[in-house]
Formats: C-alpha cells, structure tokens, sequence
C-alpha cells in the first residue's frame, strides 16, 4: 500500500515539473523504492544475504530519461524463494548444532562429576631404614597417599616382618604365616550320626548371650560329621546353656575318626562364662565327632563352629 502511494505521489507531482527536476524526483523514487524492498526482503527473509542480493537487481537508474530499469523479475523471486530455503536449512543446522551441543555439555558435566568422585592419589619414592640398616626395597613409588590414607608397598611388609613369614592374598584376606583357606561352618556338614545331640536355631546361656545356630549336648549325648578328610582344624566356642543346673558339670570331648583329639576343662553353669578355642588339630579326619560327658541336667552349647585348613 505504501508502495502504492508513492507511485501515484511521484506521477501526479511530475505533471507539472521541468525535466531536471523530474530527474531529481525519479532518483529519489528509486532509492525509496530500493529502501521498501529492502524492508520487505528483511521481514521476510530476515537476513543481511536477502537485502543485498535485492540491492544487486538494481541494474540502472537514469535520471533524464525518468527510466528505471530493473532485472528479470522471475529471477529475483526464484532467487528470493531460493533464500527463503537456504534459511529455513540453515535454521534446521543450528538446531542440530544446538542439539549436539546440549549433548556435549552434558557428557563433559558427567565425567566432571565423575571426576569429582575419583579419589585422590599421590604416588612417591620411598626408601626404607630398619634400626639403622638400609633395606634394599624398589622404592619407585613404593608410597601411596590415597584420600589422606598412607599405603605401602609389598617390600615394606617383606622387609619388617620376620623372614620364615610368608605373606599370602586369598579372598580378598592378607595372611601373615599360615594361610587360613576353606573355611566351613561345621554345622553345614552332613550329619552321618545323632547320638542326642541337636542344633538348634536359638539358644540362651547362663550370662544371657543369645546364639544361633548352636549345638546342643547333655550327658552322653553325641554327634557326628562327614568331612571326608578335607580339614586340618576346628575352631568353636562353648558355653553352658541357661536351663542348666548350677550344681552340675560336665565336659566335651571331640575325636577324629574315634581318636581322641580334645577335651575340655570341666564346666558348669555358675563359672563357665565362654570357651574359645580357635585352632584344634582335627588331622584331616573322615568323621568329626563331638560328645559330652558328666553330670546329667547340665547342656554344654557349642557355637561358632568351623573346619577349615
């Protein structure tokens, strides 16, 4: 509409001008007419490329001769729409490039994070003096700072510990001298004889201490295990059950295939507190037995009961 206006503003005031000043009024025409296009193009388009290329129809202007002359306008609207597309590709880039940049963003945020949680290590050189004498230990990066906690090497421990003592790592367990491997609960081994003797789930002693799993013996009750020669030791605790009769003793005994291997010190319910006995030679027997011996209404309790090498 306002390109209109101009037309019939500039045609109307021409009719009564001399012919310089007609040249004066059609160049001014065409700059705004080049401005509105300009605009138009802006809008439409919204890029700098659209109004140049707009700028660049303009072929000719001659004033004297009151001619403007432009390009083929099929090719400007060709080159125009072509644009319009070019923007649109352009705007579907930027949202892929944006895209990609979110994702980015977010894995660098995580391995910051990750990084964050990664502990803090400090590797040093470290030799190693023992009441005045040098050990030749590798000290290349023989000491560790890990989160403020000091680790050291292998040699370290060789060098500080007494020479016959060998070091050992099984399971997740560092053993100093004896290796300690196949630990078993007794209890889990298969029962081949039950002479009496039970375990059961719960029980009380006479101090009050609950245990579970436990075997319970009265007088001349036993029991027997199946190991078939797999362990060298037994560790268990014993204890007197709270039903027991204070004036009352007795003792267990275990043997290896019939032999006689252990016997304890005589036990009551008033000053038998807990038993511990944590290496028992067992010598690789086929059947463990445990049996009680000594006064009737008095039950030993045995507990924490394992086989192992």
């Amino acid at each position: 509409m306002f390109s209109l206006f101009l037309i019939l503003f500039f045609i109307g005031g021409g009719l009564y001008m001399t012919k310089e000043e007609k040249g004066k009024k059609v160049r001014i025409f065409v700059e705004l007419l080049i401005a509105v296009l300009s605009l138009a193009a802006g809008v439409l388009g919204g890029s700098f490329v659209q109004n140049k290329y707009i700028e660049s129809q303009v072929a000719n202007v001659s004033g004297d001769g009151n001619t403007v002359t432009i390009n083929n306008v099929d090719d400007l609207v060709k080159n125009f729409n072509k644009l319009l597309e070019e923007n649109e590709t352009l705007k579907e880039q930027n949202e892929d490039y944006y895209t990609e940049y979110k994702e980015a963003k977010e894995t660098i945020d995580s391995l910051e994070v990750q990084l964050g949680d990664s502990p803090a290590i400090e590797l040093k050189d470290l030799s190693l003096c023992v009441d005045g004498e040098d050990k030749n230990i590798n000290k290349n990066k023989s000491y560790a700072v890990i989160n403020g906690a000091d680790y050291f090497s292998e040699d370290f421990l060789n060098s500080i510990i007494a020479d016959n003592t060998a070091i050992t790592i099984k399971d997740d367990v560092m053993y100093l001298g004896k290796v300690v491997a196949d630990r078993e609960n007794l209890f889990s081994q298969r029962i081949v004889d039950e002479g009496g003797a039970s375990v059961v789930d719960n029980a009380t002693d006479s101090y009050g201490n609950t245990h579970v799993n436990a075997l319970k013996l009265a007088d001349g009750n036993d029991i027997v295990f199946s190991l078939n020669e797999k362990y060298s030791l037994l560790k268990l605790k014993i204890a007197i059950d709270e039903s027991s009769d204070s004036n009352r003793q007795c003792t267990v005994s275990i043997l290896a295939d019939g032999q006689e291997v252990w016997t304890s010190p005589q036990i009551n319910k008033i000053s038998t507190k807990e038993l511990d006995y944590p290496e028992l030679k067992i010598n690789n027997c086929s059947r463990l037995e445990i049996k009680c011996s000594g006064d009737w209404s008095v039950y030993p309790l045995v507990y924490d009961a394992e086989v192992y090498n």
